[in-house]
């Protein structure tokens, strides 16, 4: 085996990350961190094998440093792209705050978490109100400037436990941990508050930014999976929306009084 060949090994499996399944045809279903692992595991299979192959065959000590040196600075080069790849894929480009596909998989581990330590949680979703007005008369990259500044504003405003991520379009959600009704109320309406204010100020007064928000706390539907969790949140959203936008409601489990 010469070192041209141990570099093809190597570089195969970075083209295999970089055609992987989460760059070609994302899905919300697909676990980013478990992809990571199996990555690195085929990875370091394919090291052990190499490092196996200079620990038996025929090759003297240079030409062995040589190799190992080689292998080295490969690996290195692989764990930083694998390290910022994911990152691209826990992020949202565009906002600045974390992607959905990584919201999920932390809504799901707060669930788990929720129940082993009986601790309640809350998930809430934000939406821009009239946000279609603004895309329609001062175009899309004005668009894009308030969804940047919100997404800045809620990374800014959050308690440091909080977790914000984009669901997609102009709605955002907030993930707050060990947080209790009334808690979720002041920081909802803090958020949304500021939300308003830095927009005006960095915007100017073309137009107003108002949202609505949704919520539910994790005791109001204990045994809930994370898509029931989403879908209580985004019903408070809608009620908010109806009841004439600019507000928050909470929405509780469809068993219990509304």
């Amino acid at each position: 085996m010469t070192l041209r060949e141990i570099e093809r090994i190597i570089e195969n499996n970075q083209l295999d990350i970089l055609s992987g399944p989460c760059f070609e045809h994302p899905s919300d279903d697909l676990d980013y961190r478990e992809l990571y692992n199996n990555l690195m595991t085929k990875y370091l299979w394919t090291i052990e094998k190499i490092s196996a192959y200079l620990d038996s065959a025929k090759v003297d000590y240079q030409q062995k440093q040589h190799h190992i040196a080689a292998l080295e600075r490969k690996t290195l080069a692989l764990i930083n792209l694998n390290q910022e790849l994911m990152h691209q894929c826990n992020m949202d480009e565009l906002t600045a705050v974390h992607s959905r596909s990584y919201m999920l998989g932390r809504i799901k581990n707060e669930i788990q978490r929720s129940l082993e330590e009986e601790n309640n949680f809350v998930l809430a979703m934000i939406d821009l109100d009239n946000f279609k007005f603004i895309n329609d008369r001062f175009g899309h990259l004005e668009g894009d400037r308030v969804l940047r500044l919100v997404g800045k504003t809620l990374n800014d405003k959050v308690r440091k436990t909080d977790i914000v991520g984009r669901y997609g379009g102009d709605e955002f959600f907030i993930l707050m941990p060990d947080t209790q009704e009334k808690e979720a109320e002041r920081i909802l309406n803090r958020l949304c508050k500021a939300i308003t204010d830095n927009t005006a100020k960095h915007l100017g007064k073309h137009y107003k930014v108002t949202v609505s928000s949704g919520y539910c706390v994790s005791d109001d539907h204990r045994c809930a999976d994370f898509s029931e969790l989403i879908n209580l949140a985004d019903r408070g959203l809608l009620r908010a929306k109806s009841l004439g936008k600019n507000r928050i409601v909470q929405q509780h489990n469809s068993s219990m009084a509304v």
